[in-house]
C-alpha cells in the first residue's frame, strides 16, 4: 500500500473532548423484515428528537416455519447495537405478530437481551386501542381476506370488536410501500362508519405518517397505526423510565 510522504504531508493531530459527542437519550430497536423497505422512512418521521432508533432484518415469516422465523428473528435481536444498550425493542411486523406465537416471540427478541422491554405490533396496537377507550373498530390492511380475517380474530380475542374491515389484496412488501398516501387516506374513509370508535391501519410498510391526522381530523376519530402505537408504547416506556431515573436521584 502507497504510503504518503512525511515531506509532502503536513499531519495535525485535532483532539476531542467529550463535550464533541453527540449523545441519544435513549436507544430502540427494531426487528424488521428483509423485504420491508417502507417502516425506515416512517420511523424518521414518528421517532421523537432524541431518542435514536436502530434496525435490524430477518427473513419474511411467510417464506419460512414458524421455528425458523422465530431463530431468525432471535439472530437478528442478538445483533442490535450488540455493544449499547437499548431500551426497548421491537419486532416491527404486524402481520407475523398476529401469526406467530407471542410468547415465543417475546423469547426470541430477549434471548439475549432478557432486561429489555420486548415489544410486538399486536401488543402496541391492543395498547393503543385500550388508551383510547374504545373497543369498536374499522380495520385497514393490505393483505387478502384470510390474513385479515385472522387478525380480526385475534382481536376479538381481545374484547376488540372489528364493525368493518377493508383489505387491498396487494402482491408484495414492495407494493405495500409504494402504496399512495392519498390511497391510504380514501380506503381508511371509506371505512369510517357510525358503529366505528376509531381506525386502525395496520402493516409497517405503509406509509401512513403524513396521512394519519388527516384521517383523524376528516372523522374526528382515533386512528391507530401500526408503527405509530409500536413506537408510542417504546417511548412510553422510555419515559417512564427516565422519570423513574430522575426521582431515585433526587
Amino acid at each position: 500500500m502507497l504510503q504518503p510522504s512525511e515531506n509532502e504531508t503536513d499531519f495535525m493531530f485535532l483532539p476531542t473532548v467529550p463535550a464533541d459527542f453527540a449523545k441519544s437519550s435513549a436507544h430502540i430497536g427494531f426487528v424488521i423484515l428483509a423485504t420491508d423497505r417502507g417502516i425506515e422512512n416512517e420511523l424518521r418521521h414518528i421517532v421523537p428528537d432524541g431518542v435514536s432508533f436502530h434496525t435490524s432484518r430477518a427473513p419474511p415469516y411467510s417464506e419460512v416455519s414458524s421455528s425458523e422465523s422465530l431463530a431468525d428473528i432471535r439472530r437478528a435481536a442478538s445483533l442490535m447495537l450488540s455493544k449499547e444498550p437499548l431500551e426497548a425493542i421491537a419486532y416491527a411486523c404486524s402481520s407475523g405478530s398476529f401469526i406467530l406465537d407471542e410468547r415465543l416471540l417475546i423469547g426470541a427478541l430477549n434471548f439475549e437481551r432478557p432486561d429489555v422491554l420486548a415489544v410486538t405490533v399486536k401488543q402496541a396496537v391492543i395498547a393503543a386501542i385500550g388508551n383510547n377507550h374504545v373497543s369498536k373498530i374499522s380495520l385497514l390492511t393490505p393483505y387478502d381476506r384470510g390474513l385479515t380475517a385472522l387478525i380480526i380474530a385475534s382481536l376479538r380475542a381481545s374484547g376488540i370488536t372489528t364493525v368493518k374491515a377493508g383489505f387491498l389484496e396487494l402482491k408484495s412488501d414492495d407494493e405495500i410501500a409504494s402504496l399512495s398516501p392519498r390511497r391510504i387516506l380514501e380506503s381508511a374513509l371509506a371505512l369510517d362508519c357510525p358503529q366505528s370508535e376509531a381506525i386502525v391501519i395496520l402493516c409497517n410498510a405503509l406509509q401512513t405518517w403524513s396521512v394519519v391526522p388527516e384521517i383523524a381530523h376528516k372523522v374526528g376519530k382515533p386512528v391507530i397505526g401500526g408503527t405509530q402505537s409500536l413506537v408510542e408504547m417504546c417511548i412510553r416506556f422510555v419515559r417512564r423510565k427516565e422519570s423513574l431515573l430522575i426521582s431515585t436521584r433526587s
